[in-house]
């Protein structure tokens, strides 16, 4: 009985110690990874947007998979100049092994202007070969470049999508998440449409682009200095007074020897004496 006890608070003991561990590493790696994630999108929508510099969101209403109510967000692209180039949004369709997250760019015609896989668990070596630049997905940007109009289903669902050999599951998930992401630009093109021709928003207002080059304030004017007063000096001890020495007296000339005055001789009485 002992010894289960003891084994359970070891096991208790490096259980609380491995979660703290994953929650330390968590709270350090996280701000990184979310940073990495947000300079990954931005890169992938310039790359579906050529020309756009800036971006802002535009949240719009849709519909989930389970067809729950949900709120979406498109991103509308500006050039430097601040004209509107398209939109560039993010279509998650489910494919063989899970989902496949997709970054999608339309014109502001509605055309399609770039495509790029951004993540995906398809078989390797079958379902991974939508991302092929030399395939599957070089083939698929030629045919919307072409100029004609296109079906964005594969050839056995009677479209114009050549579907990747064995992995046709795929294939179709590719071009559903085409189809749900221009569906989704026409269902709220009036709203489009109205925030491209208020231009991009200011820096910092709701709205405002999370990524992509924003313009950057002007400096701030350097603000004068005010001289400090100077510290007044701190009360020491009254100065002693100093005493003024008394002026020396005058010296008096002595006075000139007195002359001697004779004394009167006595009188000697007349008759003689008695």
């Amino acid at each position: 009985m002992n010894d289960m006890i003891q084994t359970g608070k070891y096991l208790f003991f490096i259980s609380a110690v491995a979660g703290l561990l994953l929650a330390f590493t968590e709270m350090v790696t996280g701000p990184r990874i979310a940073e990495n994630n947000r300079l990954v999108l931005e890169k992938a929508r310039r790359e579906v947007l050529p020309g756009a510099e800036r971006f802002d969101s535009l949240e719009v209403a849709a519909t989930d998979d389970a067809g729950q109510p949900a709120t979406l967000s498109i991103s509308l692209g500006f050039d430097p100049q601040g004209r509107f180039l398209g939109t560039v949004q993010t279509v998650s369709p489910k494919g063989y092994g899970g989902a496949i997250d997709m970054v999608l760019g339309l014109k502001a015609d509605g055309a399609i202007s770039g495509v790029k896989i951004q993540s995906m668990r398809e078989t390797p070596g079958l379902g991974t070969k939508l991302n092929d630049p030399e395939g599957f997905l070089g083939r698929f940007l030629a045919l919307v470049q072409g100029g004609k109009p296109a079906r964005f289903h594969v050839k056995k669902d009677g479209g114009d999508v050549d579907a990747i050999t064995a992995a046709t599951i795929s294939s179709r998930a590719f071009c559903k998440g085409i189809r749900d992401g221009m569906k989704r630009f026409q269902d709220n093109q009036a709203a489009i449409q109205a925030r491209a021709q208020s231009g991009p928003a200011p820096t910092g207002a709701p709205g405002s682009p999370t990524t992509g080059t924003a313009p950057q304030p002007a400096p701030a004017p350097t603000p004068t200095p005010t001289p400090a007063p100077s510290p007044s000096p701190a009360p020491g001890p009254e100065p002693m007074p100093i005493p003024t020495p008394a002026p020396a007296p005058t010296p008096v000339p002595p006075a000139p020897d007195a002359v001697p005055v004779p004394l009167p001789a006595p009188a000697v009485p007349q008759g003689g004496t008695q």
